[in-house]
């Protein structure tokens, strides 16, 4: 056998830190505005402007005033002097004895130290009757409490979620600097392979994996160029290669396993390189990680679940690296019951295909889609998850507890 067909087995550990040695951030930078900046990765670090808040306001909506005019219980009887709504502060001063009317949001005063919430008042005119239960300081947020100004709000290598671009406009940044998305070319292998469209002749399929990595691809933050179909010919994988060599990383599906027209590690090996392992895992064993002209590739196996599943378990966190996300990368896992019996023996990593519940009991609990084939796309359809089986693990009887991977935070980077 060839040597580049000699691979020494690896763990998935190992394997994730070789690719991630292997990734460089993408240089370059832009400024996008913040209505286009969703996924994306911030190129600098974000300094608060200003302080969040800008000024003690009110947690609740309720009566602001010095504690030291109640009891010591928070009971007593004040006279109302004013209010502050939000947008429509108190200017005021306040004689001993009174208190505001505030609501949420609205800026506290500085001759006020406490809000209580209006469930626990009573008002009779113009005076507001305390019952007792707050102290000092009670519903006052404190300016900067959450974010001091000049304090990083969010830091370099970070991929802008919802949440993140709501702080950034409450900071009051139009836009920002990130990284340009990293670009992935996608290469399909194959004699037998057509373009979904065209009429079948007999023995022909259609590509899907093109498809569906480069959609895993734009979930990850990805642009795709889908250099096409690539007959099983060195030479044209050779072409295919060059024009490929445009993009930062690389990815292949098909020609990688053993068969006599299967020439993916060959061209790579005399062109490129090729890692010497392997990782003990089903599906995806024959999946290959190598470098041509410096830039990162995978080489995934033909079948359509076990391209898509490997390229999640070890692809994705190389996009994300590549696109200049900062961070621990593996992929989100949390830990469920097992509905029924997961077949598996020990020797090798299985990443079997799920459907992921909340039972009545409030359990994670989880079970399988039924046939695992590699073939079967359908059986990543009718899953909502990964089951991560570990290398060493034999079966798993129902009621083991198991890692699971939810679609969610695999698809969705």
């Amino acid at each position: 056998m060839p040597k580049f067909f000699e691979r020494t087995p690896v763990t998935a550990d190992e394997a994730r830190k070789v690719i991630d040695g292997i990734c460089h951030t993408v240089g370059e930078t832009e400024v996008v505005p913040l209505s286009q900046a969703l996924g994306r990765v911030l190129s600098e670090d974000v300094p608060s402007p200003v302080d969040v808040p800008a000024a003690n306001n009110s947690a609740m909506d309720g009566y602001a005033m010095r504690f030291e005019d109640l009891e010591q219980d928070g009971s007593g009887e004040l006279r109302l002097a004013g209010k502050s709504f939000a947008g429509h502060p108190f200017l005021g001063e306040l004689q001993k004895g009174e208190c505001i009317r505030i609501m949420t949001g609205a800026v506290v005063p500085s001759c006020c130290d406490t809000v209580i919430q209006q469930e626990l008042t009573e008002v009779f005119g113009d005076r507001i009757r305390f019952q007792p239960g707050i102290r000092k300081g009670g519903n006052v947020r404190l300016q900067g409490e959450e974010l001091s100004k000049g304090r990083t709000a969010i830091p370099r290598g970070t991929r802008l979620t919802p949440p993140r671009i709501g702080l950034l406009a409450t900071l009051g940044f139009p836009e920002v600097r990130v990284f340009r998305k990293p670009r992935v070319a996608v290469i399909s292998t194959g004699d037998e392979l057509v373009e979904p469209g065209t009429a079948l002749k007999h023995g022909q399929i259609y590509d899907s994996n093109s498809f569906s990595v480069a959609a895993i691809l734009e979930a990850a933050g990805a642009n795709v160029d889908r250099i096409g179909i690539v007959r099983d010919s060195p030479d044209a994988l050779i072409d295919a290669f060059t024009k490929a060599l445009e993009a930062d990383i690389i990815v292949t599906s098909g020609g990688v396993s053993v068969g006599e027209a299967d020439f993916t590690r060959f061209v790579v090996s005399k062109h490129g390189e090729i890692f010497p392992w392997e990782i003990p895992m089903r599906p995806g064993r024959p999946m290959a990680v190598g470098r041509l002209d410096g830039k990162p590739l995978f080489c995934l196996p033909g079948n359509p679940v076990a391209a898509a599943v490997t390229f999640l378990e070890y692809g994705v966190a190389a996009v994300r690296r590549t696109g200049g996300e900062a961070g621990d990368l593996r992929p989100a896992a949390l830990q469920a019951k097992a509905e029924r019996r997961f077949k598996k023996r020990p020797g090798r990593y299985e990443m079997q295909r799920g459907i992921f519940r909340i039972n009545e009991s409030g359990e994670c609990v989880v079970k399988s889609t039924g046939m695992q084939s590699s073939a079967m796309l359908t059986s990543l359809c009718r899953g909502n998850c990964i089951v991560w089986l570990d290398r060493d693990r034999g079966p798993v009887e129902p009621g083991e507890t198991v890692e699971v991977q939810p679609f969610f935070g695999l698809f969705a980077a």
